[in-house]
């Protein structure tokens, strides 16, 4: 019997947000691969499945023009927004039961770090950070700051 993974329908021709399907390559491994051309114009194989759920939508080009568009990434501002969207949204986090996985969101606006960085501000200090003030609200506009540890601990009731 074959591989599963070699039922899979050629992709050729198809656009995958900025890949296009030039081919299926043969790799020496079970799941289908495919040669694409990135809008930028660089080659890329990816593999089906990732094609497919969207876990690869450039050659790489898109993610390095999300990450120097605001030039802000190393900041400790970013990091505070990269780890609060962690918190709600990857499963795999460690304190994820904490925040996604009782319900907890970040509000769409949130999605695009400079919104949040022009709501919230700069952190007043290195000790600082995201809190929400209604702790069983979401990260919103109306309920986020920037908070010293001990502010974060009388906020727990």
């Amino acid at each position: 019997m074959k591989n599963r993974y070699y039922l899979i329908h050629d992709l050729s021709g198809q656009v995958f947000t900025r890949l296009t399907v030039i081919k299926r390559v043969e790799l020496e491994r079970k799941k289908p691969y495919f040669l694409c051309v990135c809008e930028c114009g660089t080659e890329k194989i990816v593999r089906s499945d990732k094609l497919r759920s969207g876990n690869t939508q450039s050659c790489g080009c898109l993610q390095k023009e999300r990450a120097t568009t605001h030039g802000l990434t190393k900041t400790t501002e970013y990091v505070s927004w990269r780890q609060m969207r962690y918190r709600c949204n990857n499963p795999n986090f460690h304190n994820y039961h904490r925040y996604g996985g009782r319900g907890i969101t970040v509000h769409p606006d949130f999605d695009d770090f400079e919104v949040f960085l022009a709501h919230i501000g700069p952190k007043p200090s290195p000790i600082h950070s995201v809190d929400r003030i209604n702790n069983n609200g979401n990260y919103a506009p109306d309920n986020v700051r920037w908070a010293t540890p001990l502010e974060q601990a009388n906020n727990k009731g």
